[in-house]
């Protein structure tokens, strides 16, 4: 089958393999520029920078070859026809008030109830509000319950086992970790 002839489903599946992957890259190159500069106070080998330093530059990596074969694909063509085509919209396009709403959601999160809000209660109003807008199909019981226990099942993963610590100021797990290790430590 040539590029012609491929259905819109794979013709936008292509491009947005692309878009993807380039946004992926432009993502990973800023995470690996910043990992610079994180202070090193005991050189290289110990810097708290190495694991986004190496993170980065791996994703970084691949992306690009991810994007140089999507291109040898005919994504660019795929893309460049997504982008200028006038022919009536099909019916499976996510409508754009989802994207708009999906896109200030995140923003949302980040800016708004991550930074004042304990992570686990920030992370359940955005899942239940993406879920609400991109889940119609279910019930609002299997929704709220979704997004109470996601957020705990990923501090506990995160933070509990990794020790890597969640975005925001505090969550009920490391507040509830942290009082366990002062109550185990002084008694």
């Amino acid at each position: 089958m040539s590029e012609s002839e491929e259905s819109p489903p794979v013709k936008r599946e292509k491009g947005s393999s692309l878009l993807v992957s380039g946004a992926l890259v432009l993502i990973s190159a800023y995470v690996f520029i910043a990992s610079f500069s994180i202070p090193a106070p005991e050189g290289w080998q110990t810097a708290p920078g190495m694991l986004p330093m190496l993170l980065g530059g791996s994703l970084c990596f691949m992306a690009i070859l991810i994007s140089i074969e999507a291109i040898q694909n005919g994504a660019w063509i795929s893309l460049k026809e997504m982008i200028t085509r006038s022919g009536p919209k099909e019916e499976s396009e996510t409508p754009l008030w989802r994207v708009l709403s999906a896109a200030a959601m995140i923003g949302i999160f980040y800016f708004v109830l991550v930074p004042n809000l304990h992570f686990e209660i920030a992370a359940a109003i955005f899942i239940f509000a993406m879920t609400t807008v991109f889940w119609t199909g279910s019930s609002i019981v299997r929704r709220l319950l979704l997004a109470v226990l996601l957020p705990f099942f990923i501090t506990i993963s995160f933070h509990g086992f990794f020790g890597i610590p969640m975005p925001g100021e505090t969550n009920f797990v490391q507040e509830v970790l942290f009082h366990w290790k002062r109550q185990a430590g002084g008694g």
